[in-house]
């Protein structure tokens, strides 16, 4: 794999093979070429920000390895997801909207279709506020933000059952990714979207600006079906409800050597822990790292908790 970076402009090249002993074989890619432009653009009076753009473009060939399934898909994939977004930003808060466009090309053997091709819009609004209160606590003065978030993205539906599965699947749904406009991770599928996203975080900081704790909650409402979830494969997805799982994410800094970490998921609809998972991490000096931790992660399925981990 090979990376150049100038400045505004990255891109790569990447041959990737595998050798697997028993298992099925994953796509190899025979090439896979990727090239991106980020840019900020500023007002040159106050040099405040105007204008953020991406333009990105990858090429992808995927190939069978030697211990492939027989007559899968193969073929070769132009991808771009060009957006652009207009920030806003003030003391007490901010507003984000962007502009996607989702564009791919398939030239497809063994495939029910040879050539695929999709252009489907992506329009999203992000929005936030920053409120914050001065404190003392045992003699050190501190500040407690509250920072509600709203997040609104919408994506007409486009049927895309004929174009294989690369390199996509579901991205698992964190106090991050709930704000993400495609659902999806990879290039292959483009979720259909109409939904609201709530959220509220709050820190407490010291001083220094050192963030001491911070909470976040927050929680997706669909405001229609998703219909890309139609496919057969998501047929008992936990993700086709009309709205998230609950989500908590908590970290402390109990001294700056000694961190804890929790996140937690609650199924309203069933009245049920979906996962929680708690760390520690402990460093008493550059070089030396304790991590401790535990994951529990509920099978939707059979509904008992299959992976328990320490």
């Amino acid at each position: 794999k090979k990376t150049d970076d100038l400045s505004d402009i990255k891109a790569s090249l990447k041959v990737q093979e595998f050798q697997n002993l028993s298992s099925k074989s994953p796509y190899e890619l025979k090439p896979s070429f990727n090239v991106s432009f980020k840019k900020d653009w500023e007002d040159n009076e106050d040099q405040s920000l105007l204008l953020q753009t991406d333009a990105n473009f990858s090429y992808d060939q995927f190939d069978t390895g030697n211990n492939a399934k027989k007559n899968i898909a193969t073929g070769s994939r132009l991808a771009s997801t060009p957006s652009v977004s207009f920030p806003m930003k003030a003391s007490f808060g901010f507003l984000k909207p962007k502009l996607i466009a989702n564009l791919r090309h398939y030239d497809l053997d063994d495939a029910s279709s040879s050539q695929e091709s999709l252009a489907i819009p992506t329009v999203s609004l992000d929005s936030g506020l920053y409120l914050d209160r001065p404190f003392k606590l045992s003699g050190y003065n501190f500040i407690q933000t509250l920072e509600p978030r709203i997040f609104y993205t919408y994506t007409p539906y486009e049927d895309q059952s004929d174009i294989p599965y690369f390199d996509t699947s579901l991205n698992e749904l964190n106090t991050t990714t709930i704000f993400q406009e495609n659902q999806f991770s990879g290039q292959d599928r483009v979720m259909d979207t109409n939904a609201i996203t709530t959220a509220l975080t709050t820190r407490i900081i010291d001083d220094s600006g050192y963030d001491w704790m911070t909470l976040t909650m927050g929680q997706r409402f669909y405001l229609s079906d998703r219909k890309v979830l139609e496919e057969d494969r998501y047929a008992s997805s936990s993700y086709k409800g009309d709205k998230s799982d609950f989500l908590v994410s908590a970290n402390a800094n109990l001294t700056k050597s000694l961190r804890l970490t929790t996140d937690y998921e609650y199924n309203h609809s069933e009245d049920t822990t979906n996962k929680f998972t708690s760390s520690a991490r402990f460093t008493p000096e550059p070089g030396k790292i304790l991590n401790a931790s535990y994951r529990q992660v509920r099978n939707p399925s059979s509904g008992k908790y299959d992976v328990k981990q320490y």
